[in-house]
This record gives C-alpha cells, sequence and structure tokens, in this order.
C-alpha cells in the first residue's frame, strides 16, 4: 500500500499504533492485520503530524547550537517530552529569545520546556509582565525560576490575582522561604476559590491544632476540604488522633500522626500505615461518612425551612 493512501485509512486519528477504532477506507485497507503490519514497517504519523513536520535532529542541535546550550541538550529535551518534535524551529528560536529578554537564560529554558512543553505557547508580552510581577514579589530570584520552571500554570494567573494572593499567602507562611515551599507543594493555593482554601486552614489550625509552619510544610492544602475531614475523623475514630490540648507546651511531642502522613499519602499508604487498619476499612468509613454529612445536611435544612 503506498505510503500516500495512508491518509485515506484514517479520520481524526492521533495516535496510529494505539488506536483501536480506525475509520478505514475500502480501496485501500482489508484487515486490520495489515493495518498494524503496515504501520509497524513504516512508522506513520497522522495528518496532523503531516501538515506539522518533525524536526529533524540537525536543526535542534543547530537551534541549541545558536542558543549557546550543548549540542545534543535539545534532543535529550526531545526524548523527554516526545511532542517537541512537532514545535517549528521557529517557535523554538522565539521561545529561547523570550526567555533572555527577560533575564532568565536558555538552560532556564531547556528545563521550562523538558517540564511542560507547554511553555512554548507561551505570548512574549505576557510572559514578560507577568515575569516582572513575579519578581516584584520579591522571592528571590533562583526562588522564582524555579516555582515557574516547575509550574505552567504559574505563568498563566491573572497579574491581579498573584497581587492579592501572595500578601495573603506571605502572612500564613511568615518566611519567603516557607512560601515558596508552599508554592511548590500546592499550586492550587494560587487557582483554587479563595474561601476554599481558608475553610482548608481554618480547619487544620482551628479542628486539628497544627500550627502554620506544619500546614506550610506539607501538601495539605493541596487536597479537598472533605478528603483533609474523612482523614481526621478515620484517626479519630480508631483512637490514632487525639486533638492536642491547648494547655500543654506545643513543642512536646505528642503521638498523633504527623500532618504530612495524614494528607501527603496515598489511600493506602495511610489506611496500613498511619492508621493501622486495611485499606477496605477506610474504604467503607468513607462511604459511610460520606453519608453521614448527607443526612446532617439534610436535617439541616430541614430545620431551616422550618423556622421560616
Amino acid at each position: 500500500m503506498p505510503a500516500m493512501m495512508w491518509r485515506c485509512c484514517v479520520r481524526t486519528v492521533h495516535n496510529l499504533s494505539g488506536c483501536k477504532q480506525l475509520f478505514a477506507c475500502k480501496c485501500c485497507v482489508r484487515s486490520f492485520y495489515y493495518i498494524n503490519k503496515f504501520v509497524s514497517k513504516h512508522r506513520c504519523v497522522s495528518t496532523n503530524s503531516v501538515q506539522n513536520p518533525v524536526v529533524n535532529e540537525s536543526s535542534l542541535v543547530k537551534v541549541g547550537r545558536d542558543m549557546g546550550l550543548p549540542p545534543q541538550s535539545l534532543l535529550k529535551a526531545v526524548e523527554c517530552s516526545p511532542v517537541l518534535s512537532q514545535a517549528s524551529l521557529e517557535q523554538l528560536k522565539c521561545f529561547f529569545s523570550c526567555i533572555l529578554d527577560n533575564g532568565l537564560n536558555c538552560e532556564d529554558g531547556l528545563a521550562m520546556l523538558t517540564v511542560d512543553p507547554n511553555f512554548l505557547t507561551l505570548n512574549p508580552s505576557k510572559f514578560s509582565e507577568t515575569i516582572e510581577l513575579w519578581r516584584n514579589c520579591q522571592l528571590g530570584e533562583e526562588n522564582m525560576k524555579r516555582l515557574l520552571m516547575s509550574n505552567y500554570s504559574f505563568l498563566q494567573i491573572s497579574m491581579s490575582e498573584i497581587a492579592k494572593r501572595i500578601p495573603l499567602l506571605t502572612h500564613l507562611c511568615g518566611t519567603k522561604r516557607n512560601l515558596c515551599n508552599l508554592l511548590q507543594n500546592c499550586p492550587l493555593v494560587l487557582t483554587e476559590n479563595w474561601t476554599a482554601v481558608q475553610n482548608k486552614i481554618e480547619y487544620l489550625q482551628t479542628v486539628m491544632k497544627f500550627e502554620n509552619v506544619r500546614i506550610v510544610k506539607s501538601m495539605a492544602l493541596n487536597q479537598s476540604l472533605d478528603t483533609i475531614r474523612k482523614r481526621h475523623v478515620f484517626l479519630e475514630r480508631c483512637g490514632r488522633y487525639i486533638a492536642p490540648d491547648p494547655k500543654v507546651d506545643p513543642l512536646v511531642a505528642n503521638k498523633n500522626p504527623s500532618l504530612s502522613n495524614i494528607t501527603d499519602t496515598s489511600d493506602k499508604y495511610f489506611a496500613t500505615k498511619v492508621a493501622s487498619l486495611s485499606l477496605e476499612e477506610y474504604e467503607v468509613f468513607c462511604e459511610l461518612f460520606t453519608e453521614e454529612l448527607d443526612e446532617d445536611n439534610s436535617n439541616y435544612d430541614s430545620d431551616s425551612d422550618s423556622e421560616q
């Protein structure tokens, strides 16, 4: 079967080798076996890829050399993120020029692309404005780079939201270092509804009695309040968590699990290692607890209606 005929065999298929639903044209496909054999032999790409040809190795090496990068660095980045092979040379050059114009170096840009190829889609003017605003947060140049390189969404947040939230989070964290750790571990605090973030903080502080420093060093704020609550109540009911006595010196160690062990672990680890029970017992508890909360909410609504 001629290579050009392959394009008429597939409609809106992007991953030919893994796709099970092929829309075949009867003029050129006789069996699914033949299709698989053809794909393996010719390593065809979809129509989208034909329209956006893969950048060859020599071109990547040349772009890397022009930007002062080690010759094989872009090739290694493509190995880590194969989708980068679909970028045009102009896209790559534009991206690295934008990086240099904003006081970053090409190694920083390469690290960003390796983590998330979406960085290639950045609007240069928007990128410049956002970088400047992050610098104004005074987190330190290296801290800022580390944050932005690890999370593409931080460059998509509106400037007004950054200006509003960073001071609030700084108050919670106490130090710039703690703030950076919080943003690294819990990126949701910048994008989630602020009331939802406050509710989680309040629960951790007033109900579970954790100090701010413990909260910001964990990944608790990246969890939902529902998850935090279920794990806390589960530990209470199986006798593995007792609310600290406010009269006792907070520096005195208690037998409660650390916040990180409560919120930063998988369901299986939490149930078996932290609560010392089985995963099945925790899953049953979650179902019953959800029903319990639904019933409480229903009763509350009924009482409110009767009062009116």
